[in-house]
């Protein structure tokens, strides 16, 4: 999980790390939030992922209370990068000595973290390793004895600094650490570092989160999938492995704004389908994926959450030659939530795995019985054209054209 600038800054300080004064805006309260520990000035920021943002317009300096108020009031809503600004961030503006980059960052290489460390900061990393490579310095940590005296004391020498600024910067870096553990994060870095007149201060960070630490974190703020904060629908589904890792089943769910339900089985061969969907001419409503043979009753919960979208028309439940899933019991899960939801529109099963059999003889009674537009592929179907089929099912429903089965379904 991505944290925002904000986000970020909030935790380092929590750590004991210096941060500017600072108060974030949304639109609901831009115009009525007290500004005043602003007055003598301020620095305006979108809250975005993306990168750049300077050039993009999303960094703007006021004197006045007005002038701030203003700006952020034009900078919610805009698009920054291509990103929607939903908060701002509005700072004191710092005095600056100098400027330094400082990064933590798992490598995977290596299996541990590593300090990147640069004597300049407040520029583009990527344009300094360019221009002055040797600015930048790595520094391997050994997560049994963390920070050493002697990686400190590496990392000072790069400062050019007095020794009076050396005891500062350690704790700076003794703090860093200590958060990046405590929040199980794979990268937090800071540009710049800023020295200034009363220390050292977090003058911008980015922070990502592992996942899979988010139930221990308990943190307050919204998750968020990609550059927007989560929806409610990828919230709940998030939730059906948050306590239970029996299989998978909306560990991963994005909302999209297409007109398909998917349920996919399958890493590599979800990304097919989806690929292939679109090809088509068709939009998903959402990516998800149910796999390593979860319990009945989780894909039941996935499925309602996917079914609960409106204007569908049509669900794909699609996936490669399961090794180890009861096909028997996952697509039974799917067809009774169907059955109980009284779905109109067409679904397409395209799967294979242990008791496929037993399930697609199960699929086509039950489907009988209760009116569901169901239509069955096993293995002899490539999961591109069953995307093709997918999508001349939903187009004529769409028309509100009789669903007749495909010649090799007959």
């Amino acid at each position: 999980m991505k944290l925002r600038e904000f986000e970020g800054k909030q935790i380092l300080n929590d750590c004991r790390l210096k941060i500017p004064k600072g108060v974030i805006v949304n639109c609901n309260d831009v115009k009525t939030v007290s500004l005043t520990p602003l007055k003598d000035g301020a620095v305006i920021k979108a809250q975005t992922f993306s990168g750049k943002r300077k050039i993009a317009g999303g960094v703007k300096f006021a004197e006045t209370i007005e002038d701030m108020r203003e700006i952020a009031e034009d900078m919610l809503n805009s698009q920054i990068n291509n990103e929607i600004v939903n908060e701002v961030l509005l700072e004191e503006r710092i005095d600056i000595v100098k400027e330094f980059y400082i990064s933590i960052t798992l490598d995977t290489k290596i299996r541990r973290p590593i300090i990147i460390f640069g004597s300049k900061g407040g520029s583009d990393i990527e344009e300094i390793k360019i221009k002055d490579p040797k600015s930048i310095s790595y520094f391997e940590i050994n997560v049994l004895e963390g920070i050493t005296n002697g990686v400190k004391d590496k990392i000072f020498l790069k400062t050019n600094l007095s020794e009076i600024y050396k005891k500062e910067l350690c704790e700076v870096l003794d703090c860093l650490y200590n958060a990046f553990c405590k929040y199980e994060m794979k990268l937090v870095e800071i540009n710049p570092l800023a020295l200034t007149n009363s220390g050292f201060f977090i003058l911008d960070c980015k922070a990502d989160i592992d996942d899979n630490a988010l139930p221990r974190l308990n943190l307050k703020f919204d998750r968020t999938t990609g550059y927007r904060k989560k929806t409610d629908r990828e919230k709940r589904a998030n939730l059906i492995d948050e306590t239970d890792h029996k299989g998978l089943a909306g560990k991963t769910f994005i909302d999209l704004d297409g007109d398909i339900g998917v349920l996919a089985s399958g890493g590599g061969a979800s990304i097919i389908a989806m690929d292939a969907l679109i090809e088509y001419g068709a939009k998903p409503a959402n990516y998800t994926e149910y796999s390593g043979n979860p319990p009945a009753y989780k894909v039941d919960k996935l499925t309602r959450i996917v079914l609960e979208k409106e204007n569908q028309s049509g669900l794909w439940v699609v996936g490669g030659v399961a090794n180890f899933t009861d096909i028997y019991e996952t697509l039974k899960a799917i067809i009774d939530v169907a059955i109980e939801l009284k779905i109109n529109y067409p679904i397409l099963i395209r799967r294979g795995g242990p008791n496929e059999k037993k399930a697609f003889e199960m699929i086509k009674q039950v489907a009988k019985e209760n009116n569901l537009n169901v239509f069955l592929y096993g293995r002899e179907t490539p999961i591109t054209l069953s995307a093709k089929y997918m999508v001349e099912l939903s187009n004529k429903y769409k028309k509100g054209e009789a669903l007749e089965v495909t010649e090799v379904n007959k």
